[in-house]
């Protein structure tokens, strides 16, 4: 272990087996376990990876277990060390295939399961999750036959069985379905709803007001879908207004739109920019205090 005969090792301070770094710690080590009373100790679950010293100054990481024993009024330690390079080795190289493994996983463009012996998926990856609507956490668990198509549910089962017991190497399933419940029935797009509310927005709001148009929308969110036979409010609320620098007789006024569902879900927010004429001058009311 050491590339040291016995008989030069015999009457050899321990240090010279000892990294150069690390005497004083294991001084320090050594007394602290001799005052702590222990009988044994396993110096690499205290301290991590322990290094040794071989005799031609290469340095290797040991696992060393440390008793004691009292003889003669004197206190004996006892070591019994094993050389763990080629463990570390097959470690690190694990660590290392796991870790390129994750990248590739999560970082893949298409989307990947890992799943069980019961078809259960107990892992899934982000692009998966975005291509069927759903969070990792809510695939794990799901049936992969359920991905498909019910009429198609025996006809996955069996290949993806064969797969597992050997008897076939891959499978492919042609038809599945791109989104799960709760997004799996009719529902109307995003702007077909945004659509739809400023119609009559401007027929109930704008038509015959002051407006002067919209430089554009901040932004837009969809956070639930519409689907059919739902109703529909809407709420506007004016965030804040102010008059135009460079032309007195208009304002920007900053307006968030809500629209909700039935339930009151809010399915659409929005957050523009309007122009509005102002009144002339005298007019305005003044100001509050």
């Amino acid at each position: 272990m050491f590339r040291c005969p016995a008989a030069e090792a015999i009457g050899s301070s321990l240090e010279r087996f000892i990294p150069p770094r690390y005497p004083t710690a294991h001084h320090h080590h050594v007394r602290e376990f001799a005052q702590s009373g222990k009988k044994t100790m396993r110096a690499s679950e205290r301290h991590g990876t322990v290094m040794a010293l071989r005799a031609d100054g290469e340095e290797f990481p040991i696992e060393a277990s440390i008793s004691t024993v009292e003889t003669g009024g004197k206190m004996l330690f006892t070591a019994i060390l094993r050389d763990v390079t080629e463990r570390k080795r097959a470690e690190d190289a694990l660590r290392e295939s796991e870790e390129r493994f994750r990248a590739a996983f999560e970082d893949a463009p298409i989307g990947i399961a890992l799943v069980n012996f019961d078809h259960k998926i107990f892992r899934a990856n982000k692009a998966l999750s975005q291509i069927l609507a759903y969070t990792p956490e809510e695939l794990c668990g799901l049936s992969i036959d359920e991905l498909g198509l019910p009429e198609e549910a025996e006809e996955s089962s069996l290949p993806l069985t064969q797969l597992f017991t050997g008897e076939t190497s891959g499978y492919q399933l042609e038809r599945i379905r791109a989104f799960l419940d709760p997004w799996s029935d009719i529902q109307g797009s995003g702007w077909h709803t945004a659509s739809m509310f400023m119609r009559l927005f401007v027929d109930r709001v704008l038509a015959g007001g002051a407006t002067l148009g919209s430089p554009g929308i901040d932004e837009i969110r969809w956070p639930r879908p519409v689907r059919p036979g739902d109703t529909l409010t809407a709420r506007v609320t004016v965030l804040e207004a102010a008059p135009s620098r460079s032309k007195p007789d208009r304002g920007h006024v900053r307006i968030r739109y809500e629209v909700a569902n039935q339930a009151g879900e809010t399915v659409m927010t929005m957050v523009g920019v309007s122009l509005y004429r102002r009144r002339p001058a005298s007019e305005q009311r003044p100001e509050p205090r």
